[in-house]
């Protein structure tokens, strides 16, 4: 069944989704219950009689009776998949990582749908297992076949997701905070850059420990760090010692010119 008592987001956009209202009133009703109760992967049961138990069981206009054609609207706005699993019915929000921006997000006991990708970010024998982490905002049918795949890998505790992105992911909330779905794209897209630049994984780290040596704990900060990093090469020195040293320079070029001020006075004064 899936995971009980984490939250789920209902987006601000649902109020004017073009999907959602045309949905009859219990459909709606009925999805937006789905929502609330999917696992971390956005899938619920497919056999109408356990949906109806478990997302809905205080409303009784909402049947066993009328679930599946209940269904069948949401499904027509391509707002779910329903399919089936090797054992059972399943169904899968289709918009799912668009909208929900979870900490960590646990394997489904469910396989994905064909053309799907899981996202997954769990603990499991004291170690944080990472896969397509953190989620870009896809919608159903974006993944090749090999992505799936892996997803399916994934679910077992086999796959090794993208360093780079594992990385960044894992030190943004370490760091700064919750990864936003906006923030999450951010750090997919600079991901791949930073993958095709060939710059080494231990200046992620570096990076954030010179922001937060600068109190300056934030994305924007980290990111200017490795895109310098990137086109100029990394030195041995911190930015912070740079600063030091400026001003170390500037105090000595003072007292020079204070010293050589005083010299001057005392040679006409002599």
């Amino acid at each position: 069944m899936p995971r009980q008592g984490k939250p789920r987001y209902i987006h601000p956009a649902c109020g004017t989704s073009l999907s959602l209202a045309s949905l009859s009133p219990l459909a709606e009703v009925l999805f937006i219950h789905m929502l609330a109760n999917a696992d971390d992967q956005g899938r619920l049961p497919g056999d109408p009689r356990v949906l109806k138990a478990l997302v809905c069981p205080m409303r009784d206009e909402i049947s066993r009776e009328n679930v599946n054609s209940l269904l069948g609207e949401i499904e027509s706005q391509k707002m779910l998949l329903r399919y089936d699993d090797s054992s059972e019915p399943a169904i899968q929000l289709c918009n799912w990582w668009r909208y929900q921006s979870p900490q960590w997000a646990y394997p489904s006991r469910y396989a994905p749908p064909s053309g799907w990708t899981d996202h997954l970010r769990y603990k499991k024998e004291g170690k944080v297992h990472t896969l397509n982490w953190p989620p870009s905002g896809e919608t159903l049918g974006v993944a090749s076949p090999e992505a799936s795949a892996e997803a399916s890998a994934g679910a077992t505790g086999k796959g090794t997701g993208s360093p780079i992105l594992a990385q960044l992911s894992q030190l943004y909330e370490s760091e700064i905070g919750v990864i936003s779905a906006v923030i999450a794209q951010e750090l997919a897209e600079f991901a791949a850059e930073y993958k095709g630049k060939g710059a080494p994984l231990e200046w992620i780290n570096e990076a954030f420990k010179e922001a937060a040596a600068m109190n300056k704990r934030n994305w924007k900060y980290v990111k200017a760090i490795l895109v310098r990093w990137m086109a100029e090469g990394k030195q041995s020195k911190t930015h912070k010692q740079d600063i030091a040293e400026e001003k170390m320079e500037e105090m000595a070029k003072q007292w020079e010119e204070e010293h050589q001020r005083i010299v001057e006075q005392e040679s006409s004064a002599g």
